[in-house]
């Protein structure tokens, strides 16, 4: 059981397409012989960052082009 409505009866579930609702604490439970364990995790889903690339096109033969992208916040990295 988890965040967001999620429930599953699958000993590895996965979940498609989350979110940042997906957040949040996660248990799981076992049952084998009437022997019951559980557990949980905590996960967090980061917010996917904005990405846009800029230029300044159209340039001439031997200008300079200038690429620039968004400032997608501290340790972000570019590529």
């Amino acid at each position: 059981n988890g965040p967001n409505g999620f429930v599953s009866t699958l000993q590895n579930p996965s979940i498609a397409n989350t979110s940042v609702a997906s957040s949040g604490i996660y248990q799981v439970s076992v049952d084998l012989d009437g022997c019951v364990n559980a557990a949980t995790t905590n996960i967090t889903v980061n917010p996917k960052p904005d990405a846009m690339a800029m230029a300044n096109s159209p340039v001439c033969e031997t200008e300079t082009i200038n690429l620039s992208a968004n400032n997608a916040g501290n340790g972000a990295t570019y590529s």
